[in-house]
């Protein structure tokens, strides 16, 4: 197993070291898609990541090739919501770009069909560019389905499950203005999260914790801190 894994790992290098007439992917792609889609109002912020700013969340995009050296590359769309950062109670240094809800673009009619674009080369790179550019037109549909934070937080709530799920729905629902529905979904995260740190205190008393359980202990603490603190905006 090993040795597969070794060898694995050297035909990756091995492609990425391919180099393409077109420069590198994070340059060459964003400069050939920007004349394309200035109509969308989307404006290039790092790399191969666009936004536009609506009301109280960023909708946005990104180009995210392969790491298997064939060129290809798919594009993520969704959205981002600033205002959780605050509830996540996260350090400004470590913040980062990150989709609240997302999917893969690709040719749009009542859902997405993921698609992988190529860019072996130049030419199949402008190719998979305008592309890209048309079902970036025909992707308006999908952002129009959230007109407020409610909406992004029922699609969220829909497609995601767990406490860390309840939180991120609690902390959209209160951003949306709706305290009594966050209540519920962030009593939830806090029961589940007290439960899983007693079950962790219990098993440190038997058997000193690895660095990694520390961690996630310790993870689940800040969370739980937290939700505390979102709750009492509740009342």
């Amino acid at each position: 197993m090993i040795a597969i894994d070794q060898d694995h790992q050297i035909l990756k290098a091995r492609y990425m070291a391919v180099k393409r007439d077109y420069g590198t992917f994070s340059k060459a792609a964003p400069k050939h898609l920007k004349p394309l889609i200035t109509n969308l109002g989307f404006q290039q912020t790092t790399g191969a990541y666009f936004l536009r700013k609506r009301e109280s969340w960023e909708e946005g995009f990104y180009l995210q090739q392969s790491g298997y050296g064939s060129g290809n590359f798919w594009v993520e769309i969704g959205l981002s919501v600033p205002g959780m950062d605050t509830y996540w109670q996260t350090d400004p240094a470590e913040k980062s770009f990150g989709f609240i809800v997302g999917d893969r673009l690709g040719n749009y009619t009542d859902r997405f069909h993921s698609e992988t674009y190529e860019a072996e080369d130049l030419a199949t790179l402008q190719a998979s560019v305008e592309l890209v550019a048309q079902h970036l037109q025909s992707a308006k549909a999908w952002f129009a389905q959230f007109t407020s934070l409610s909406d992004i937080a029922s699609y969220y709530s829909k497609r995601n499950r767990g406490e860390i799920a309840a939180c991120n729905t609690g902390y959209l629902l209160l951003l949306a203005g709706k305290p009594d529905e966050a209540r519920i979904k962030l009593e939830y995260a806090k029961s589940k999260l007290q439960l899983a740190i007693a079950e962790n205190a219990a098993s440190f008393k038997k058997r000193k914790p690895g660095k990694e359980t520390l961690s996630y202990y310790e993870l689940d603490n800040h969370r739980l801190k937290c939700v505390e603190a979102a709750l009492r905006e509740c009342d």
